[in-house]
């Protein structure tokens, strides 16, 4: 694992659209975050392109399994462990059994897996392992201060200090995502369901939608439609229009969008 000043991101960011079945971006706050998954060599690269001074840090990890970015840091899941970068030179590694588990789930605080017949989570603070109850069938999501969203034959069970299920949610969406102020969030083809403890879940319709993304500070949703207008739904339950009408394909990041195998940017 290596973290070093790249002289042209610009020609990684162009590399890794160019194969863009290898490659994934990250929600990241400060600007661009692309993994680029090695197939040959299993040494994976994260590159992070600041915005406002248009640096290249690339890191270099073994066989990267997961990643998340939360509040500007970057978390992942990798042979060498569980690693904290803050995109530039900081970088921390902790030993983890997370390693050899599968299904894992990340979160800033440790992450959750499977491993022997069983769901379990871990704490990198204290570095314990807890197992979770046999009735788990599915991990869905983590929450951004310990929670864990897990189901059992539909029925959806919310475990923070303690266990408490959860009024009917359907349980046919892609995948949950945590958000700030005890949101949590879910998009499947063109619905999406925001659901909070104190209010019934929501489902918001979604119309010809091209793409959905979380933004990194966990409390803003961006939509692209086909005409490539993008709407706004914030956790204070507004949504609002940023943009009519644009050639862009895809997110890239929350104020980055491909157009054609171009980056163009939007303003915050």
């Amino acid at each position: 694992m290596n973290v070093r000043l790249l002289p042209r991101p610009d020609a990684f960011l162009q590399s890794a659209i160019s194969n863009i079945d290898c490659t994934e971006w990250v929600a990241w706050e400060h600007g661009i975050c692309a993994v680029y998954f090695n197939t040959v060599t299993n040494q994976d690269g994260v590159l992070c392109v600041w915005e406002e001074t248009g640096e290249g840090f690339l890191c270099s990890v073994s066989d990267l399994q997961n990643i998340v970015s939360v509040e500007g840091t970057i978390f992942m899941l990798s042979a060498d462990g569980f690693i904290e970068w803050d995109g530039q030179h900081e970088i921390q590694q902790s030993a983890t059994p997370m390693t050899d588990w599968h299904h894992v789930h990340l979160a800033a605080w440790g992450g959750a897996g499977f491993s022997n017949f069983r769901f379990h989570y871990w704490f990198k603070e204290t570095g314990d392992v807890v197992t979770l109850p046999m009735g788990v069938e599915k991990l869905w999501a983590l929450g951004l201060q310990g929670e864990i969203l897990w189901s059992y034959w539909g029925q959806f069970f919310l475990k923070s200090d303690r266990t408490v299920a959860l009024e009917s949610i359907p349980d046919s969406m892609e995948c949950w995502v945590a958000l700030q102020d005890d949101w949590w969030v879910a998009v499947f083809e063109e619905t999406m369901i925001v659901w909070h403890p104190r209010y019934s879940a929501e489902q918001v319709g979604l119309d010809d939608v091209l793409d959905v993304h979380v933004c990194s500070n966990r409390r803003e949703i961006l939509i692209l439609d086909v005409n490539g207008g993008i709407t706004r739904w914030t956790t204070q339950r507004n949504m609002d229009v940023l943009l009519e009408s644009s050639d862009a394909d895809r997110f890239i990041g929350d104020r980055a969008l491909l157009c054609d195998e171009e980056i163009i940017l939007i303003t915050p």
